[in-house]
């Protein structure tokens, strides 16, 4: 499991929090066209216990995908945690898939991106899913593709990046 400093540290909680910028938005990474949640509906059956990570205030992916009929909960921290739409104890719980869309990208540091991706390989059942993707803007922690997959790869038995999407995404199965 992460280190606490990824999940509950101040610092840390307003650096992501500050990264949110879903509000109102009907296109791109939080639309519609949004590409994880659309490989989701791809690659995920609808009766499995799926965790949208990192859903931010107004979880809209979750929402949608809840509306095709998946059962999808949602989670996040800090000022985007709504008790209303987020599942505050999703962490204690096991999941058959996550997806962190625009997540894996805002961490601030090498260290808070391997404390996240642990933490995701920790909450997967046993031959769970992870997706998910690592834009261009912003990186913050400045770690490349080439060092995000083997991260990937120290977590995931199996670590699969989809082609022909212009953000690097990945689709993880757990050991």
């Amino acid at each position: 499991m992460a280190s606490k400093k990824a999940q509950y540290d101040s610092d840390y909680i307003r650096a992501v929090n500050k990264t949110y910028r879903a509000r109102g938005a009907t296109s791109g990474a939080s639309g519609a066209r949004a590409v994880v949640p659309r490989i989701v509906t791809e690659m995920i059956p609808k009766s499995a216990k799926i965790l949208d990570f990192g859903a931010g205030t107004e979880a809209i992916h979750a929402r949608n995908l809840r509306l095709q009929g998946y059962n999808v909960s949602a989670y996040d921290i800090g000022d985007n945690l709504d008790p209303a739409i987020h599942d505050r104890y999703a962490l204690r719980k096991k999941w058959d898939a996550v997806y962190a869309s625009n997540v894996m990208n805002v961490q601030p540091s090498r260290s808070a991106l391997i404390d996240l991706v642990s933490l995701i390989s920790g909450i997967l059942v046993n031959s769970g899913t992870f997706i998910g993707n690592y834009p261009t803007s912003p990186r913050k922690s400045g770690v490349s593709v080439a060092e995000l997959e083997s991260i990937l790869h120290r977590y995931f038995s199996v670590v699969t990046r989809i082609k022909g999407i212009s953000s690097p995404t990945w689709i993880c199965k757990r050991r």
